[in-house]
């Protein structure tokens, strides 16, 4: 298979124009794109890594869970749509041959459909792919070095549809980074997930559209992935539960893993296995995911009555400066979370038992 790594030669060309430019400058921000890039070639790079002890992770939540304090509400609602999905309809992913020219003209396609200017961003990157994209069995990853506003793209790919929403997704990454770069990924400014999110709602439609025999399994995905952020509200909501105030005092959180379990289960009224469940996967990483999917989701149904003003509403949140409160911000280009948040899950409800029938 083509694709299997990113061009070394490239990135080692990349790395001298940047150490030559830090040698002349002394600007501190170009380490950052140095070690980035340095650490791509050398496969290091890896998302949602922690440095420190389990409870300094667990400090680093509770500061999450405080500056996101004005989605801690709607978050608890979108949890409650739990007993609504139709799991026991979900059913879906099954192989595909998906060639690599296939793959790429979908992308291609996709994005020189979407809006002029993204379009324009897009086709700045898609020429570069020999050199910057790869695809991977594993997670996928895109960073850009953005002192050169380069991009480099590692797409998860297992014959399977998602693998066009995969690809999507990572190019809505590159293209968000070229409209407003933003180099810390997991803390502030919640919606780096954004717009990949909203792209992939638009992808499983034009997949619906274009490709015969993969609605059932495009709706399987929707119904997963609906699942797999349900769940994660209601673990932030148990997460903010516990934390209370130890949000303002973190201070106070206990020292040591298992005395943190313990406090859990103590607070929670729950049983140990729960709780090891909800410390599988940080608060942290759920929340810089969800809120963006529930805003997604809004954007999406804005999208089907009026396409322009959705996209132009999708800009300007993705290039919008730190704010204070992210809610407000929301609420003053009038998207208004969980609008749609039922509606979708009865949608997608909707059409799983069709597929069923």
């Amino acid at each position: 298979m083509k694709y299997k790594q990113w061009n070394i030669s490239k990135m080692n060309e990349q790395l001298a124009i940047l150490r030559k430019l830090y040698r002349q400058t002394r600007n501190e921000d170009l380490l950052y794109d140095i070690d980035l890039l340095q650490s791509a070639k050398e496969r290091n790079v890896k998302p949602f890594e922690y440095p420190g002890t389990f409870r300094d992770q667990l400090i680093e939540e509770a500061i999450a869970v405080k500056d996101n304090i004005p989605f801690l509400e709607d978050i608890s609602i979108f949890g409650e749509l739990d007993p609504l999905l139709r799991r026991d309809l979900i059913d879906y992913e099954d192989e595909y041959n998906i060639s690599t020219k296939d793959l790429l003209y979908f992308i291609h396609d996709f994005y020189r459909e979407i809006d002029p200017e993204m379009a324009r961003i897009f086709f700045k990157i898609f020429k570069e792919r020999r050199d910057n994209l790869k695809f991977t069995p594993d997670r996928g990853i895109t960073f850009t070095t953005d002192k050169l506003n380069y991009s480099y793209i590692a797409v998860a790919r297992q014959d399977v549809v998602a693998d066009y929403i995969n690809a999507i997704h990572e190019y809505a990454h590159a293209i968000a980074d070229r409209l407003y770069y933003r180099n810390n990924y997991n803390s502030g400014y919640p919606f780096i997930e954004l717009m990949p999110l909203f792209m992939q709602f638009l992808a499983c439609d034009k997949m619906m559209e274009d490709f015969d025999n993969v609605s059932k399994d495009v709706t399987g995905y929707k119904a997963n992935e609906l699942d797999i952020f349900i769940q994660f509200a209601r673990s932030i909501d148990m997460m903010s539960c516990y934390l209370g105030q130890l949000c303002f005092e973190p201070e106070r959180l206990p020292r040591k893993k298992k005395e943190i379990i313990t406090d859990m289960m103590t607070r929670l009224h729950t049983g140990k296995e729960e709780v090891l469940d909800l410390l599988d996967v940080s608060t942290l990483e759920r929340l810089s995911y969800l809120i963006p999917y529930m805003t997604a989701i809004e954007l999406y149904y804005l999208y089907k009555s009026d396409p322009e003003r959705a996209i132009y509403t999708l800009k300007g949140i993705v290039t919008m400066p730190e704010q204070e409160n992210y809610g407000i911000a929301l609420a003053d280009k009038e998207i208004c979370l969980n609008e749609h948040s039922r509606k979708l899950t009865l949608d997608i409800n909707r059409d799983l038992k069709t597929f069923r029938n």
